[in-house]
């Protein structure tokens, strides 16, 4: 079983979110980024962790409205970690299962690798397809206790075929 450091696994996808977001903000498609933490108690009923807005694609101020979930990997580009059960020890089930964002962003950190996929595309490919992988427990301490996710591994080629590419993403975001 693979061990994490909550403190530093929580950096990790705050630096994620921050990189994602400013490749984000380089495309002045988008308005309006709002990061999502427990401190904007307001919006923390939306499981998403990045709120944002669009044009529609005649620049007028019509705006539609985008849910992003930023997952941000410190590993080499190998692998999907696709959390399946989030707390084992209180049988919650996992962020890629749960989100209601619009699109989930898969980002490797090292590589400055992102991939980007339709949550609900996903999701439906994880329900019917990832029973085939793996799966993974991890143990992370939180002070004197601990909590467990489990995950599946999936190969990157695997998946790269339903992820968009940037420009994919910013014309069907811009056809809305």
């Amino acid at each position: 079983m693979r061990y994490f450091n909550f403190a530093e696994t929580k950096k990790i996808g705050k630096n994620g979110v921050k990189e994602v977001v400013a490749a984000l903000k380089k495309r002045n498609t988008l308005e309006d980024f709002i990061t999502i933490n427990r401190q904007n108690n307001r919006l923390c009923g939306y499981d998403v962790e990045v709120l944002t807005k669009s044009k529609n694609n005649k620049g007028k101020r019509i705006y539609n409205y985008y849910g992003l979930e930023v997952k941000s990997d410190r590993h080499d580009v190998e692998n999907f970690f696709i959390e399946t059960v989030s707390q084992k020890e209180s049988d919650k089930l996992g962020g890629f299962v749960t989100t209601t964002s619009d699109y989930l962003m898969y980002y490797f950190l090292k590589q400055r690798r992102l991939y980007i996929f339709d949550t609900k595309e996903l999701q439906k490919w994880i329900a019917k397809m990832g029973v085939g992988y793996q799966q993974f427990p991890v143990r992370t301490p939180t002070g004197d206790s601990y909590y467990t996710t489990i995950g599946i591994a999936v190969p990157v080629k695997d998946l790269q075929e339903h992820s968009l590419t940037i420009d994919e993403f910013f014309a069907e975001i811009g056809n809305n």
